[in-house]
């Protein structure tokens, strides 16, 4: 079927997927604003409207689940695209890590994971991550499900944005391979206790007979370099991120 070659107020559309559209204001060549059966209206261009290519922002296109929505103005307003794009980045590795089947296929720990269906949509999620206050006057951050949640779900009551580092230190207490307790690895039929340093060397801290003691050796270590990054970072992070890492210094069991 041909194309219309002019576009009018009152038509109705089609894009590419199928989806049906009204056009319902026209500016210029460069500002049309469309409305499709879903109720959402936005803004494009006469050229994406000939050639069926606007899309409906609402619309799942990332893993199945995930779509753009559309970013308030306060935080296009208060952001630079560059910020919106990193954030962009972490949404769609975070959706990878639970809906991708190559991505669970290779990292079988994020098995059973999910996102908050709020989080489906981009710009609920970049409003959270733009202007979360976990953590202040450090760039290199990362969302952390661990901390405050079970471990499984990616939401806003379970999230926090956390230093990478801080974030890493804290994923080092899961179970080693040959299901041994966290921290223990088999040396010549023995176990042996060992924990990572904060200037990212490997401190070997004995061969034990007793799995159990060595884990516990392993523990003593760990609150440790957990109390330097405590001390690091306390001037940054937020109340509910410190309380938790007080209770993890506390006991450090509550991350096992």
């Amino acid at each position: 079927m041909a194309l219309k070659s002019t576009v009018n107020v009152g038509d109705v559309r089609q894009n590419n997927l199928g989806e049906k559209f009204t056009v319902v204001e026209w500016v210029d060549s460069y500002n049309v604003t469309v409305q499709f059966e879903d109720g959402t209206v936005r803004t494009t261009r006469n050229s994406e409207i000939k050639a069926g290519s606007v899309k409906n922002p609402m619309t799942p296109s990332v893993f199945g689940v995930g779509f753009y929505g559309q970013i308030p103005k306060k935080i296009l307003d208060n952001f630079s695209k560059q910020d919106i794009k990193q954030c962009y980045t972490v949404w769609i590795g975070m959706l990878g890590r639970c809906y991708s089947d190559d991505i669970r296929a290779s990292s079988p720990s994020y098995k059973g994971c999910t996102v908050d269906t709020h989080w489906f949509n981009f710009s609920t999620f970049a409003e959270w991550y733009l202007n979360n206050e976990d953590c202040l006057g450090i760039d290199d951050l990362q969302v952390d499900k661990d901390l405050l949640g079970n471990g499984k779900l990616y939401s806003p009551e379970c999230c926090c944005l956390i230093p990478r580092e801080l974030n890493q230190s804290l994923q080092m207490t899961k179970k080693s391979k040959y299901n041994l307790l966290a921290g223990v690895t088999l040396d010549k039929g023995k176990f042996k206790a060992q924990v990572n340093t904060l200037d990212g060397k490997v401190k070997h801290l004995g061969v034990f007979t007793d799995e159990r003691k060595a884990h516990e050796t392993y523990l003593v270590a760990k609150k440790q370099v957990w109390k330097e990054l405590y001390d690091k970072y306390e001037p940054t992070l937020s109340n509910r991120v410190l309380k938790r890492l007080q209770d993890i210094l506390s006991n450090p069991r509550k991350l096992l």
